[in-house]
């Protein structure tokens, strides 16, 4: 089965993720533990992604799948596998933890790509596909 999946916002390229990574929280929580930007920054696309998915009528995949699709940003600005890299992480992450997709690792992921670049209106058409097990 094939679904297309449109998210309508720009999504961090992986050069954000990795400079939300290096910033801690200055104070610990009760647990003694202290948060960091990236955790946030990916909770918060998260919901982002899933409610997307739900405004498309995006339904359960079964592995293994296959995604492709078309990246869309405002300029040419950011690099096209920083912006891949970054905004499948988010996506696939979104998707696995809404319960959508079974996992993103090597026994569920067959291919990622073909993939392809164009200037407009920021966010991304996904396409997945279920395929048979070889």
């Amino acid at each position: 089965m094939k679904q297309t999946l449109i998210i309508r916002s720009r999504l961090p390229g992986l050069n954000e993720l990795i400079e939300a990574r290096s910033h801690w929280g200055r104070f610990a929580n009760k647990t003694g533990k202290r948060w960091n930007s990236y955790s946030q920054m990916k909770q918060s696309f998260e919901v982002i992604v899933l409610w997307d998915a739900r405004a498309c009528g995006f339904n359960h995949i079964s592995s293994p799948y296959v995604v492709s699709g078309t990246w869309v940003e405002a300029s040419r600005r950011r690099d096209p596998s920083n912006v891949v890299a970054g905004g499948l992480k988010i996506v696939l992450d979104a998707l696995v933890a809404g319960g959508l997709l079974d996992g993103d690792g090597w026994r569920d992921t067959q291919r990622l790509g073909p993939w392809k670049f164009r200037v407009g209106n920021q966010g991304a058409v996904l396409c997945f596909e279920e395929v048979e097990d070889e």
